[in-house]
């Protein structure tokens, strides 16, 4: 029985070794992203020292590519923050965001947007659910753009 025991806490004492061995290893990865094991493993990198997720790299909104690090250029819409790889195709996505912008809501009502149902404002098109909304964006048209007021239903039918 004792050697049982022993071989038990032994055997657990090993396994703990091993995994704080590996985990090191890993933390070493990850402070040093140029290093070969950044490459091999997808999840080698992921993960910072205390275990929080790194910030992803900046995507293009437009082309879905990766942007290089200090060139994107930010663009808010509806309250969510969209990158570029180049003026292009930021121009590309005002001119129509629906077509790269996923689930989009009518930012008056949340309803879903319609792509016939749209105003421009300062060279972007916003998409609304219902020309009632049209005319409460037109209105004021800076409480709606930031992803900031929503309306109720009340006496808004479609």
């Amino acid at each position: 029985m004792k050697n049982s025991l022993f071989a038990f806490i032994a055997f657990l004492g090993i396994l703990l070794f091993s995994n704080n061995f590996t985990n090191a290893q890993t933390n070493d990865c990850c402070n040093d992203k140029t290093a070969s094991c950044c490459t091999e493993s997808a999840a080698c990198c992921t993960t910072g020292e205390s275990g929080s997720q790194l910030e992803d790299p900046k995507k293009d909104a437009v082309t879905g590519e990766a942007i290089p690090e200090g060139k994107a250029i930010e663009f808010s819409y509806l309250g969510k923050s969209y990158y570029f790889a180049s003026e292009e195709n930021l121009a590309k996505f005002k001119a129509e965001p629906i077509d790269y912008a996923k689930d989009l809501t009518c930012p008056i009502m949340g309803d879903a947007a319609a792509k016939e149902t749209f105003v421009e404002h300062n060279g972007t098109k916003y998409y609304l659910c219902c020309e009632m909304c049209v005319k409460k964006f037109n209105k004021n048209p800076e409480d709606y753009i930031n992803g900031g007021k929503k309306d109720t239903h009340e006496g808004h039918k479609h």
